[in-house]
C-alpha cells in the first residue's frame, strides 16, 4: 500500500526587543512562553505517532490481503488500432483493476509498444503500482502475439524470471508463458496458454509436459495453467476430453466465456492438486459489459472474450 507524504512549513517568527517595554507585559511573555512550550510538546508527540505508524504499516497483518484474485483475458487482437481508442482503453483498465494478476493473451504488435502503453494506462490513474512480464512474439506465421502478466505490486510480487516454455517437439504455436509468484507466504507458478483451436486436442495433451518442466524450472509444484485454451465446440469435447490433462479443470462446463452468442467454454483454469485446499471455489466470468452497462456491439470492440477470473486464498 502506498504511503503517505507529509510536508511541514516552518513558521518563522521574528521578535524585536525594545528596551522601553514596561515591565507590565511580562506576565503575558510568561504566559506566551509557557503557551508556545506546551505547542511544541504537542507537536513532537504528533509526529512521534506519525512515524511509530509508518514503521508498523507495512507489518499491519489488518491490512495484508487474504486472498488473490487472478484472471486470464484474450484481449482480441490487441496492437496499435484498439490502443488507439481511447474509450476502449478506459474499459480495459477498469477490468484490470478488478485483479491481483491478469495474465493476457493475444498481444499482437510488431512495434512491440502495446503491452507497454497498457501498463502506462494503468499507472496513469493516480496512486497505482501496476507491473508487467511480458513474453517473447510467438507463432509460425505473420501474424505473432505475445503473452503478458499484469500484477498489482502492492499485492504480489514476482519470483526470479519468467520463462517461455522451450517446447522440444515443437507441438506449440504459441508456447506458454510462464513465472512465479508471491502473494505473503504463498507461492505458486502461473502458466499462460493461448491454446491453437484446431490443435487444442494436441496441444491440451502436451501440457502435462509443461506441468512437469515449471515444476523442474522454478522448483514448485503449485502450479495453475489459465488461458485461452479454446477447450469447446468443435475444437474439444470438453465433456470427454478434459482427462487428457491430469489436473484439476475448476472451470466449469457450460460457462459461457465469450461476448458474442456463441456460448462456449473457451477460457480456462486448472490447478494442481496441492493449490486445491487454497482454491476458495470462486471463479467466474467478469462480464464487462454488464459492469459498465456496455452494448454488446462496443463490448465487441473491446474483446470477443471476456475474463474469467479465479480467488486462492493466502491467509497464513
Amino acid at each position: 500500500m502506498a504511503g503517505r507524504c507529509f510536508a511541514c512549513r516552518r513558521r518563522s517568527i521574528t521578535t524585536e526587543r525594545n528596551d522601553a517595554i514596561s515591565s507590565a507585559w511580562a506576565p503575558n511573555r510568561r504566559r506566551s512562553r509557557r503557551l508556545l512550550g506546551a505547542l511544541a510538546l504537542v507537536f513532537v508527540a504528533l509526529l512521534a505517532g506519525c512515524r511509530d505508524r509508518a514503521s508498523t504499516r507495512g507489518a499491519d497483518t489488518d491490512d495484508a490481503p487474504t486472498t488473490v484474485r487472478i484472471a486470464t483475458f484474450n484481449i482480441q487482437v490487441f496492437g496499435r488500432s484498439k490502443r488507439s481508442k481511447p474509450d476502449v482503453m478506459r474499459v480495459l483498465v477498469d477490468i484490470a483493476d478488478e485483479f491481483d494478476i491478469l495474465a493476457v493473451q493475444e498481444i499482437r504488435d510488431a512495434s512491440g509498444d502495446t503491452a507497454g502503453a497498457y501498463l502506462e494506462a494503468m499507472n496513469s490513474q493516480g496512486n497505482e503500482d501496476h507491473r508487467m512480464a511480458v513474453g517473447p512474439r510467438l507463432g509460425r506465421s505473420i501474424s505473432k502475439e505475445e503473452y503478458a502478466f499484469y500484477y498489482d505490486a502492492n499485492v504480489v510480487e514476482i519470483v526470479g524470471r519468467p520463462a517461455t516454455y522451450p517446447d522440444p517437439d515443437d507441438v506449440f504455436e504459441r508456447e506458454p508463458f510462464v513465472a512465479r509468484f508471491r502473494v505473503r507466504a504463498v507461492d505458486f507458478v502461473l502458466v499462460n496458454v493461448h491454446i491453437k483451436p484446431h490443435d487444442a486436442v494436441t496441444e491440451i495433451d502436451a501440457l502435462d509436459e509443461v506441468r512437469a518442466w515449471a515444476e523442474s524450472e522454478f522448483g514448485d509444484a503449485d502450479l495453475i495453467v489459465a488461458g485461452d485454451f479454446n477447450a469447446d465446440g468443435a475444437y474439444f469435447k470438453e465433456d470427454m476430453q478434459r482427462d487428457l490433462l491430469d489436473m484439476n479443470w475448476i472451470t466449469p462446463t457450460g460457462l459461457d466465456t465469450t461476448v458474442k452468442d456463441t456460448d462456449r467454454t473457451y477460457d480456462q483454469f486448472v490447478i494442481s492438486d496441492s493449490l486445491m485446499d487454497e482454491y476458495t471455489g470462486s471463479i467466474g466470468v467478469y462480464r464487462f459489459d454488464r459492469e459498465y452497462g456496455l452494448t454488446q456491439e462496443f463490448s465487441t470492440k473491446v474483446s470477443d472474450h471476456y475474463p474469467v477470473f479465479a480467488v486462492f486464498s493466502v491467509a497464513p
